[in-house]
């Protein structure tokens, strides 16, 4: 009896290293301890959401943003728990995980990722893959993919509010100098200069990669400025030391566009008014504002947060010749608190150099110059809409895409499933229904 029982544990032990060295990189995704979520991790993983098999499924790669891997499911929970109550969608992929040092430099995470992606690849079967990422998740897949070994691994990516052309929120005298021309309070001036040197400071990966790149022409050359409020904003605005080249580079190659869909949100604000009609509005919600915007926001809520900062990109000041272009001088005004349309669905320069893009009327004409696979516009969404499903106003959370308004209204957790069966159905995949469990990311992860 006992020698049967060494051998029982013999075979196991052999089928466990087995399992191990086929996933090497990758492990099941059990709710990291709260512990481990605070530190950023030292290498980049790959997790598996859970220990079904591969089988005729297509794997599919969730990617975070910014600090996403200090949190739970790295911030995919909603998305997940929507994707598997859809029969089809599990049915068609299997869910992996990525999660990386966000503070790392873009370049050297792009090495990471060509890296684990070839190993992962070869646990897959060499299936191609889909990705989705959320904000700067998909410059480090982007970035990636212009490696032709790597972008022949991946099938699709899907970015949300990804800033392709980079934003000019991360353009540290760019705005400075917004803050400085804007005509907000004093006290707001110098707690917004000091909030954003601090943020600077504290996230200097996203100042040197992902800052604008100018694409439009829109950079002012300024020199030097500085404010007289104490600690007010100050710096020396110039196009050489503000534009980004780096990604200007990387998007002057077009490269591998064809794969990408590209969603892009914005928020409704003031600026979208007449100018004395958004005086006196601003002048009668003020008390609101300061209560419903600025206190949550000083404490780090990032809904208030969000809408802070798109008030802010929006008060950026631009050239001459952009503003001309645009009929307006707030052309950055259509975005989701972090990213401008134009950049989330990867607006080509040419189309820049020659299309408004700072109105809602000025949206459906972005149909006839973008060059990706899909793009989609949603109104009224922030950057976090993606993975809540939260819309700023609608109570049923549908949203219709501007680009695509015959298509309807539905959540953005359908429009994910929508365009990720679309894609699924492109290759021929297996007619037998794979049993599939539903689970809640709060109990069965």
């Amino acid at each position: 009896m006992r020698s049967f029982q060494e051998f029982f544990v013999f075979i196991l032990l052999i089928m466990l290293t087995c399992v191990t060295n086929v996933h090497a990189n990758s492990i099941w995704i059990k709710p990291l301890p709260t512990k481990t979520l605070k530190n950023h991790p030292k290498e980049m993983a790959i997790f598996e959401l859970d220990h079904s098999p591969l089988d005729n499924k297509q794997p599919l790669l969730l990617v975070h943003g910014l600090a996403g891997e200090n949190r739970p499911y790295f911030r995919w929970e909603k998305v997940i728990q929507k994707f598997q109550l859809n029969p089809e969608m599990v049915k068609s992929y299997k869910i992996y995980l990525l999660r990386y040092n966000s503070k790392t430099s873009l370049t050297e995470s792009v090495n990471q990722f060509q890296d684990i992606l070839d190993k992962f690849s070869k646990t897959t079967h060499n299936q191609p893959i889909t990705v989705i990422a959320l904000s700067m998740g998909g410059n480090l897949i982007y970035e990636s993919m212009l490696d032709a070994k790597t972008e022949a691994k991946i099938k699709v990516l899907v970015t949300m509010g990804t800033p392709f052309h980079g934003t000019p929120l991360f353009c540290p005298d760019w705005m400075q100098y917004g803050i400085y021309k804007s005509d907000m309070f004093f006290f707001s001036k110098i707690d917004l200069a000091i909030a954003y040197h601090l943020f600077f400071h504290k996230n200097p990966t996203l100042t040197h990669e992902i800052r604008w790149d100018n694409c439009d022409k829109a950079i002012p050359d300024i020199g030097s400025f500085k404010s007289w409020l104490p600690f007010g904003p100050k710096g020396n605005l110039t196009i050489p030391n503000t534009d980004n080249k780096y990604l200007h580079n990387i998007n002057s190659l077009g490269y591998g566009k064809d794969k990408l869909i590209t969603y892009a949100g914005y928020m409704l604000n003031g600026y979208m008014l007449p100018t004395p009609i958004r005086y006196l509005k601003s002048t009668i919600c003020l008390p609101y504002s300061f209560v419903a915007v600025y206190v949550p926001a000083f404490f780090a809520r990032e809904k208030a947060a969000l809408k802070l900062i798109n008030k802010t990109i929006s008060e950026i000041q631009s050239t001459k010749q952009c503003q001309k272009l645009n009929n307006t001088k707030f052309v950055y005004h259509l975005n989701d608190g972090i990213t401008p349309i134009a950049s989330a669905i990867f607006i080509p320069e040419s189309a820049m150099l020659q299309y408004p893009l700072a109105k809602e009327s000025d949206i459906p004409n972005m149909n006839k110059v973008t060059d990706v696979k899909v793009a989609r516009v949603f109104r009224n969404i922030d950057h976090l809409t993606f993975i809540t499903g939260q819309s700023l106003i609608s109570p049923t959370n549908l949203l219709t895409d501007e680009l695509h308004p015959k298509l309807g209204k539905q959540s953005i957790f359908d429009w994910m499933m929508m365009d990720l069966l679309h894609s699924s159905n492109e290759t021929q995949l297996a007619k037998t229904p794979i049993p599939y469990k539903v689970i809640s990311p709060k109990t069965d992860l």
